[in-house]
């Protein structure tokens, strides 16, 4: 008998032998496989607390770069959405703009009111999104290569990396 170790749930991962994989024991002692762990414990035997498996911090990383970059920011005290649909909007709103500078387009705010936005305003507004996502992308570029090199090496390291504000002067004061 080869016991792995306790589940998250508090089960036991046991492997008998004879048997191929691992068998799942409860902690009920009416049960005969829990009877023979019990007996495995009493020759001074522990059963392994539960380990968390390892966090994959590319994955991690990644996770936080697009919770950050689809988060919105605030442009001239306007909230900006910047989700993918947001963002997609905003850029066809730029192309307009960018072609006519009389140009002025009713906007949803993330709370459900709608402004007036013109122009100049909608090309502030959409060259601070792109500033905000390439400094999502900045950053999650810069972890990476901080996970490889080793100075970053827990997802707490990888909230600390994100957790800075990000260029603040690129988007705050355009409006």
């Amino acid at each position: 008998m080869n016991v792995i170790g306790y589940t998250e749930s508090g089960l036991i991962r046991v492997m008998f032998e004879g048997e191929d994989g691992e068998n799942i024991v409860p902690e009920d002692m009416g049960n005969r496989h829990r009877q023979m762990i019990a007996e495995w414990e009493a020759e001074g035997n522990t059963i392994p607390p539960y380990a968390p498996p390892a966090i994959d911090l590319n994955t991690y990383t990644a996770t936080k770069r697009w919770e950050r970059e689809v988060g919105g920011i605030v442009v001239g005290g306007l909230d900006v959405a910047t989700d993918d649909r947001s963002k997609i909007m905003i850029s066809g709103a730029r192309m307009k703009a960018d072609k006519d500078p009389a140009f002025t387009a009713q906007w949803k705010c993330p709370d459900g009111s709608f402004i007036t936005l013109d122009a100049a305003t909608i090309i502030h507004a959409s060259d601070a999104v792109l500033d905000h996502v390439n400094d999502c992308f900045s950053i999650e570029a810069d972890v990476l290569a901080a996970i490889v090199d080793g100075s970053i090496s827990t997802s707490a390291d990888v909230d600390a990396a994100f957790a800075v504000q990000l260029s603040p002067e690129s988007f705050q004061t355009r409006i």
